[in-house]
């Protein structure tokens, strides 16, 4: 798994912005750094990430996509609508889990 600050920051952000989530898994803020502290350390924080705009509808995911290229990535694993929409970028695809999992068993996808 690769990321890098700015998706720990945005990780961060969004969950301590959720009210919603909030009440539902009952979190605190000591929670969501140390969620944060051990996604870095389980993953590969990249910190050469070239500036990518406009490749994404949504322009936040923008930095997710410009990761996976600095890491060299073959696949991005998401359930986001904007990404998954644009199929792939420099030849990496954009996938669900689901379709992952196919693709790892060698498997045809769903």
């Amino acid at each position: 798994m690769s990321l890098s600050d700015d998706i720990l920051e945005e990780t961060a952000a969004t969950l301590a912005a959720s009210e919603r989530n909030r009440r539902r898994y009952k979190y605190s803020d000591e929670h969501i750094v140390a969620s944060c502290e051990e996604l870095a350390r389980i993953g590969t924080v990249i910190f050469d990430i070239p500036n990518l705009t406009g490749i994404v509808r949504d322009s936040n995911d923008d930095i997710i996509v410009a990761c996976a290229v600095a890491a060299k990535a073959d696949f991005l694993v998401s359930r986001d609508k904007d990404l998954l929409t644009i199929g792939s970028y420099e030849a990496i695809d954009m996938v669900t889990p689901e379709s992952f999992l196919h693709i790892l068993r060698d498997e045809k996808p769903i």
